[in-house]
């Protein structure tokens, strides 16, 4: 039993697995909003997600030769970009020229951000950019996939997020710090459970005051914090958790609560 529970734990705690979840993170709350009940774009959402996913990976690679630890082959840097093109050119061809415009500004910040010679991943300005990036415009171009118009409401449905996605982002960028007189790295550092613990808690109140203002009744702000209690709950918990490492748990914690959040908003548009 104990080696058959180790193995479960070793496939859950896989870096893969939490990689393409993240990717759906992304991506989830924009897509849900969007959603149709009568009709779901299933290809532009697998092309986005194709993006998102290959837009990661170039991040993780571009982090890990920043600080040595890989260089990728010439062959793989070749069957990225391959496939990068092919995702967006298909994009372009299904969607429109616009919305492929801004994915590939979103890759030209991800290659100027973390180059070495602008080392704008040092700096606030890095996670403030990519919560543009990765809040507003990615999940802006989910919900205009499936619904194929924007709406002013989705903007306002978005802000929570930025206080989801801050611990997420500092964490990661915390781990790549190398200059040591800055003094935002010295503010993440010093005071980062702080930040991420009030972040986190802005988020939840900034969903509750935007359920209040769309006069959602009670039991959806009570729906939406049970699950929030049990998974701070799963923290306190961790060592004896199957999900054993902070990136792991920002990532499930992310996902969870964004697709919590956009459930409950959609639901009474069902109903």
């Amino acid at each position: 039993m104990k080696s058959i529970l180790l193995k479960i734990r070793k496939k859950i705690n896989h870096p893969a697995l939490f990689f393409t979840i993240l990717s759906l993170a992304l991506i989830t709350f924009g897509t849900i909003l969007g959603i149709d009940q009568d009709a779901i774009q299933i290809f532009p959402f697998i092309l986005l997600y194709l993006f998102v996913l290959l837009s990661n990976l170039l991040e993780v690679t571009l982090i890990k030769k920043l600080n040595a630890d890989f260089d990728p082959p010439a062959f793989l840097k070749q069957f990225f970009w391959i496939s990068m093109v092919t995702v967006l050119l298909l994009f372009f061809i299904f969607v429109n020229w616009l919305s492929t415009s801004l994915l590939i500004l979103y890759i030209v910040f991800i290659l100027s951000s973390l180059h070495p010679k602008i080392k704008m991943e040092q700096t606030i300005f890095y996670p403030l950019l990519q919560l543009f990036f990765k809040v507003i415009i990615i999940n802006i171009l989910a919900y205009y996939v499936q619904t194929g118009y924007l709406e002013g409401k989705i903007l306002l449905a978005l802000f929570p997020l930025f206080f989801f996605f801050i611990p997420f982002l500092l964490y990661s960028q915390k781990n790549i710090f190398q200059e040591k007189n800055n003094w935002f790295q010295k503010v993440v550092i010093n005071y980062f459970t702080n930040i991420i613990t009030l972040s986190y808690l802005t988020g939840v109140i900034a969903v509750l005051l935007y359920f209040s203002f769309i006069k959602l009744s009670l039991i959806y702000s009570i729906a939406f914090i049970l699950p929030i209690i049990a998974s701070i709950l799963a923290v306190l918990l961790r060592k004896k958790a199957f999900i054993n490492h902070p990136y792991s748990f920002l990532t499930i914690f992310l996902f969870t609560t964004i697709l919590l959040y956009a459930i409950l908003l959609k639901i009474p548009a069902i109903l």
